[in-house]
């Protein structure tokens, strides 16, 4: 025999209906804005007659910018709804905290991939046009990819941090009675401040790691040489060197934690001994 604690009224389908489409439509332009430029001829167009006779750069060559923004904003909503259904119900409590964290990793590998786009995508890294027109030639794909890295790390970061700070809603507490009934208890434990700490020293001292891994290994910051599966060659970075991409999202979500928790600390009351 088993009891539950009341339940929050369900989600109707409407209100959770609303953020899927909107995180759907945010991919669907940041898709957009990333491929425009190779998807899109007339984004590479442009006619000065129309700007006052000045050059003015074409549209597609720029817009991509905003893909890492729009990408961010789906999987945010995305992240947010498996987090916050989450800790509505008991009994979903265990696989949508699963959900979150695997989604979280996810946006990780995205970033992780992304940001090293000219390691895995090499042949994505040059340009091959026979254009001698001087007209206007689509970016490299691998860094109009790296764009995104930096903040799909930073975010996916910042949801494992959330994964970790806040503990679950809901306890198992097994009757006293010894009658094998047992109830789902909603707790009132917020977000660690503790953890919080833990969390951010640990990425600011990878941070750290990582912007001093050339001073380090230094016999680990050459260029070696790669043959592409096609028979071409290119110029790679060792890791020592390549690690340094991974400063910004470290520091960046590592400060934002640590800053948080300092913060909780200074304004979460203590209790008091007399």
């Amino acid at each position: 025999m088993s009891t539950v604690t009341s339940n929050p009224a369900p989600w109707s389908a409407w209100r959770w209906l609303i953020p899927v489409g909107v995180a759907l439509f945010l991919l669907a332009a940041g898709l957009f804005c990333l491929g425009a430029q190779y998807w899109v001829p007339a984004s590479l167009k442009i006619d000065p007659s129309k700007f006052h006779g000045l050059n003015v750069q074409p549209w597609g060559l720029f817009v991509y910018q905003a893909a890492p923004f729009l990408f961010g904003g789906c999987a945010g909503i995305i992240g947010g709804i498996l987090f916050l259904a989450s800790r509505r119900r008991a009994a979903r409590e265990t696989i949508l905290r699963t959900a979150f964290g695997l989604f979280a990793l996810a946006v990780g590998v995205a970033g992780w991939v992304t940001n090293f786009a000219l390691v895995f995508f090499p042949e994505a890294s040059y340009q091959r046009t026979t254009d001698y027109t001087g007209a206007p030639q689509p970016a490299p794909l691998a860094y109009v990819l790296m764009s995104c890295g930096v903040w799909l790390l930073c975010l996916a970061l910042l949801m494992l941090a959330v994964l970790f700070v806040v503990p679950r809603r809901w306890r198992h507490q097994w009757s006293e009675a010894g009658d094998g009934a047992h109830q789902n208890v909603r707790t009132d434990r917020g977000p660690s401040a503790d953890r919080g700490l833990v969390f951010g020293v640990v990425v600011m001292a990878v941070s750290v790691f990582v912007l001093f891994a050339p001073y380090m290994f230094p016999m680990s910051t050459g260029v070696q040489t790669v043959q592409t599966a096609d028979g071409g060659t290119y110029s790679q970075q060792a890791w020592a060197a390549l690690a340094q991409g991974l400063l910004i999202p470290l520091m960046l979500a590592g400060m934002i934690v640590l800053s948080w928790a300092c913060i909780r600390l200074a304004v979460t009351p203590r209790p008091v001994s007399v």
